[in-house]
């Protein structure tokens, strides 16, 4: 194909953002297993007393297990965020709970909480610019990584928190910030050039199927008249 052509650049925006997300995903497994062996560290001094209480026994087997979990899941991540499909649909429909003042014959006026709302994100729209965004796909993968840290602290005996944390864990070890992830910024500095990139990507795709739509209209025409 030759230069300029929009298939020829959409292919080469896909495979920038391929070689991306596999930039980001081993800076993000480096940073995310640094940030929970910080997040343990927290906790387990926040925990002192619970901590205390272990024989040291207990305290090495919970220190392999910390590191098995982490190990893995980082793993885990890492994988998932290699993933193209994730970086091609990178925005995702974010839910919030909302209240509403009613009145009805049978409830008593009051605040009661209503069925969710949803906010206008869906796979098609551009990300936020924010990288530690829920409305993030990726986000969401890495607030996942302390999952199964989960399993470990409950079998040694760690009291869990009732409501589950952004994340799906319950003892707060997931990453709040993306800079308090990755103090460097470095995860930050590659998902603003992937949102551009995917800008890019967005346009060249409208426009290779508006190309497209009308070749394959012109071939209908040129069928039917040629039949006249």
């Amino acid at each position: 194909m030759p230069h300029g052509d929009p298939e020829r650049e959409l292919i080469d925006a896909l495979d920038e953002m391929a070689e991306l997300a596999r930039r980001f995903a081993d800076a993000a497994r480096n940073a995310l297993e640094e940030a929970l062996h910080r997040a343990v560290e927290r906790l387990l001094v926040a925990n002192r007393e619970w901590f205390e209480g272990l024989d040291e026994e207990q305290v090495a087997a919970l220190h392999r297990a910390v590191d098995q979990a982490i190990a893995g899941g980082t793993s885990d991540i890492a994988g998932q965020l290699r993933d193209l499909d994730l970086w091609m649909s990178p925005a995702t429909v974010l839910e919030q709970r909302h209240e509403e003042l009613v009145d009805q014959w049978d409830v008593p006026l009051g605040i009661l909480p209503t069925d969710h709302a949803l906010v206008s994100y869906t796979d098609k729209d551009m990300p936020s610019e924010h990288l530690d965004s829920m409305v993030n796909r990726v986000w969401v993968r890495l607030t996942n990584g302390a999952d199964r840290l989960d399993g470990v602290f409950t079998e040694f005996g760690l009291e869990r928190a009732a409501w589950p944390d952004i994340g799906g864990g319950h003892f707060g070890l997931q990453p709040q910030t993306a800079r308090g992830l990755d103090p460097s910024g470095t995860l930050e500095d590659l998902w603003g050039h992937s949102r551009k990139v995917y800008g890019r990507y967005l346009k060249l795709r409208a426009k290779v199927d508006l190309g497209r739509a009308a070749e394959a209209e012109g071939n209908v025409l040129r069928r039917w008249r040629g039949n006249g």
